[in-house]
């Protein structure tokens, strides 16, 4: 509160009313009456979560007021209502994995939702959806999970004690970069979920802990393109993990992919940097015809430049093209991966080379072949035949919401309180008020 009203009054910028203790709190609003404790009201009052955007505005051109009459403000989500939320998070969740290797989605209740929506959104805007960018598009609330793309974003960071903090334990910096590359292979499941999540608004913010320690953050830097800067804190600060996620979706009549455009960097104490691509593409299909399919596809990336180290791990791989058609060698979950002293130390991304590389045997630039990665990323990971990682005996760390976040935290939105309440169409004109401006 006393730095930004500083930061007002130095730039001659005059006060906003909910930093001006000499106006009313929410001016311009009228507080509801009533005795429900989940409803802002006058003995009731919050910041909430789409004042930080709205409220100087509301000011200088009424148009901009969010005050929904017939959508009341949220109280805070409680700790309580919180926690239930973890409590009930469970690994691919909807998902089943079938015998080729794809997942399954098999949530009926969802699939309702959705199917619905899809077919009405894409008879709308055909033209524009057909192969544009999905990413950030505005869809009815009932669609979605209850929980913003930030949050969904760093529940990934569930395997990082197993990974990231084992590795920062490690003096071996070869066997830590192994480590790296399965955690990172062993993570991707950890990123599907049953329903998507919300979009963030620009300068939205997620703050969360692990059980050892780890500290993770998350903001919406960009809409367009949607990008979200990430920073996890080992225990101690034994490691410091850093960078941007970035994915662009395209959707035609009945599939939607989404390519990771994203780069993030790992620096231990010991001044070892590893650096990734992020993540692999996934491919989604039977969104309006037929069952609904996951796929993950292409590569994953890292490099380390201090000792000269190339890792390349390739998803569905086994891939065998004929003259009329494709004939799949492995199951589709299967993974394949090198890890090599470039020619020339070229560690650019073979992923965005003109005709990229399909499996180990279309790389062209190995020097020096240093260890073999297989496995599954639904199932198990190994690396020169040691087993580095299995789903059922490796769990996700619990994780928990930081204590006083900042009041742009993604728990304080009001479309996600509402969500998580169980009151759709407060949330729906929620979503629209907090996108839509």
């Amino acid at each position: 509160y006393m730095g930004l009203s500083q930061l007002f009054r130095m730039k001659k910028i005059p006060l906003p009313s909910f930093l001006d203790p000499t106006k009313p709190f929410l001016a311009g609003t009228v507080p509801l009456k009533g005795e429900d404790k989940s409803v802002y009201s006058e003995g009731n009052v919050v910041q909430l979560f789409s004042n930080l955007w709205t409220h100087y505005s509301q000011e200088v051109d009424p148009k901009y007021h969010k005050f929904i009459p017939t959508a009341p403000s949220p109280t805070y989500l409680t700790y309580e209502e919180l926690i239930e939320r973890i409590n009930q998070e469970t690994n691919l969740n909807g998902w089943e994995l079938c015998e080729d290797g794809a997942l399954k989605f098999t949530n009926k209740e969802i699939l309702e939702k959705q199917s619905g929506v899809l077919l009405q959104m894409f008879g709308k805007a055909i033209k524009s959806l057909m192969y544009s960018n999905m990413v950030g598009m505005s869809l009815p609330a009932r669609i979605f999970d209850s929980i913003s793309m930030l949050e969904s974003i760093t529940y990934s960071s569930r395997y990082a004690p197993a990974f990231l903090s084992k590795a920062a334990r490690m003096s071996d910096p070869f066997e830590r970069f192994k480590l790296y590359a399965a955690g990172s292979i062993a993570l991707c499941h950890l990123t599907i979920r049953a329903a998507t999540p919300l979009n963030p608004v620009i300068g939205e913010t997620f703050q969360m802990g692990l059980e050892d320690g780890t500290s993770v953050y998350a903001e919406q830097t960009s809409h367009h393109p949607p990008v979200a800067n990430v920073l996890y804190y080992g225990p101690s600060g034994s490691y410091k993990m850093y960078g941007k996620l970035h994915v662009e979706g395209k959707m035609s009549m009945n599939t939607m992919t989404f390519y990771s455009l994203s780069s993030f960097s790992t620096a231990f104490k010991d001044g070892q940097i590893i650096e990734s691509n992020g993540f692999p593409t996934i491919k989604m299909t039977g969104l309006t015809i037929g069952e609904r399919h996951l796929i993950m596809k292409n590569s994953l990336e890292f490099i380390d430049k201090k000792h000269g180290w190339k890792c390349v791990i390739f998803f569905d791989y086994g891939e065998k093209k004929g003259i009329i058609s494709s004939k799949k060698t492995v199951p589709k979950d299967w993974v394949e991966g090198i890890i090599y002293i470039p020619i020339n130390r070229d560690f650019s991304l073979v992923g965005k080379t003109k005709n990229p590389p399909r499996c180990i045997d279309d790389l062209k630039d190995v020097k020096t072949e240093l260890a073999r990665i297989k496995g599954s990323w639904l199932q198990k990971v190994e690396i020169n035949a040691v087993n580095y990682w299995i789903m059922d005996k490796v769990k996700p760390a619990q994780y928990f919401y930081a204590n006083n976040p900042l009041p742009s935290d993604s728990r304080f939105r009001e479309d996600v309180v509402w969500l998580r309440r169980g009151k759709i169409e407060y949330a729906d004109k929620w979503k629209d008020a907090i996108e839509i401006r």
